[in-house]
């Protein structure tokens, strides 16, 4: 995969550098614009080249829908935060409950707290917009739109709880998450104040 990566960008950087005379065949040309995070399909590329008029105009446009992504699980690879990693509390009794409850996840409206196939406590903003699969004539509808992300969720594995944030097991998600946040708030302090430190 990393062979293929960097042969992918050293023909790159020849096109870039000389589309004319670079030697890329169109048909390479048009795999590096068609494959990237998102499969096979046009649009999907993380990197896209080309030559100036019609060509770059195309592809200006696939620059427009930057960041929409295929499916829900694509916008959650791409967009989740570790809020907590299981380093954080391994060999404790809650990394030993956290490790039985991989891929449960607790929702909002647009807020997603969900424990990912690590074991780490990840958080994600969502924003319905940037998933094609989700549909968007219920744009208004937060709880429709809330209901498609977590059936396509499911598939994967996810167990939404229904009672989302007001869970009680959601309660020790919520003190690691507050208890980590300030503990690195406090580290980042301490940093700052030994920097100037005279």
């Amino acid at each position: 995969m990393l062979l293929v990566r960097l042969l992918k960008i050293n023909l790159i950087y020849k096109f870039m550098s000389n589309p004319e005379q670079s030697g890329v065949d169109p048909e390479v040309k048009e795999q590096i614009n068609t494959e990237g995070f998102e499969g096979n399909e046009k649009g999907g590329a993380a990197v896209i080249i080309g030559k100036e008029g019609e060509e770059i105009d195309k592809l200006r446009k696939r620059v427009e829908s930057e960041g929409v992504c295929a499916d829900a699980a694509t916008y959650v690879r791409l967009n989740k935060s570790i809020g907590v990693p299981k380093e954080e509390y391994a060999g404790k009794d809650f990394g030993e409950w956290i490790n039985t409850q991989k891929r449960r996840a607790w929702m909002g409206s647009t807020e997603c707290v969900f424990i990912d196939s690590q074991g780490n406590i990840a958080t994600l903003i969502i924003d319905y917009k940037k998933i094609k699969s989700i549909p968007k004539q219920n744009i208004e509808n937060w709880e429709k739109l809330r209901d498609s992300f977590q059936q396509e969720l499911k598939r994967y594995g996810f167990n939404f709880d229904p009672n989302g944030f007001r869970s009680p097991d959601y309660y020790p998600i919520s003190r690691a998450l507050v208890s980590y946040q300030s503990a690195k708030e406090k580290e980042a302090e301490e940093k700052k104040q030994n920097e100037f430190d005279f």
